[in-house]
């Protein structure tokens, strides 16, 4: 029973959640670039991870 109430809570809070209605695009600087909302600022996200295995003998 308490299962199943707390899916029903769970299912309730992302009713209530608001979703973002548009990204706008800003080309002005490439490929990949988006407007901040209410804002006239360009932002884009990345990165990458490295990563590095090795095997041996410390000396």
């Amino acid at each position: 029973m308490l299962i199943a109430v707390s899916g029903a809570r769970a299912a309730d809070a992302r009713r209530r959640a608001g979703t973002a209605k548009f990204v706008k695009i800003c080309d002005v600087y490439g490929a990949g670039y988006f407007y901040v909302a209410g804002t006239e600022t360009c932002l884009r996200i990345g990165g990458y991870v490295r990563y590095h295995i090795g095997f041996g003998r410390n000396k």
